[in-house]
């Protein structure tokens, strides 16, 4: 099963029973499910996913899963890349753990998961425009939350900029536009 995979390199850290696995982004399931399947890895549980994102690189979403074993305390790190246009198969069909984390990756990067039977928004509102993680989002948001006295409602409000701060400038970012 795990013949098939070019692009594995494996680095371990046995002072701190640490191994970091990186991978391809296709092989993650496959990946995952050697892992708990074998009886010299014997993964256990899944404890995260974190997403990093470096906006300068091609494949700006650097992916983490954390599991971890009962047996020798042994962590594992499966590390991944993805950019916004690419997705990924949901993992949450080996480790159901990494449902959550795959909803909250979504809702705060935009990264797609195929499979992941709840893919909803976790930390914002519905009608929330945007990822507010990603790194070219606007610090300022999109829309801001006033109270009407006259129609005694909670309003949303675009926000509107007369500066020409929103633009980000990776080479020259001190410069202002």
């Amino acid at each position: 099963m795990i013949d098939n995979i070019s692009t594995i390199n494996i680095y371990i850290n046995d002072n701190e029973h640490e191994t970091n696995i990186v991978i391809h982004r296709n092989s993650i399931l496959e990946i995952l499910t050697y892992l708990k399947l074998s009886s010299v890895w014997n993964i256990n549980y899944a404890i995260d996913l974190i997403v990093l994102d470096c906006i300068e690189n091609e494949f700006r979403f650097t992916l983490i899963y954390i599991m971890q074993t009962f047996t020798g305390n042994n962590t594992i790190k499966i590390i991944s890349k993805t950019n916004e246009s690419l997705s990924i198969e949901s993992s949450e069909i080996i480790f159901y753990a990494f449902s959550w984390s795959e909803r909250e990756a979504y809702d705060m990067f935009g990264i797609f998961f195929i499979n992941n039977r709840d893919l909803r928004r976790l930390l914002t509102d519905y009608g929330f425009s945007g990822h507010p993680l990603k790194k070219d989002f606007p610090l300022s948001g999109n829309k801001e939350l006033n109270y009407s006295d006259s129609v005694k409602l909670v309003l949303y409000n675009k926000i509107e900029l007369s500066q020409n701060f929103r633009q980000l400038n990776i080479i020259h970012s001190w410069k202002i536009n």
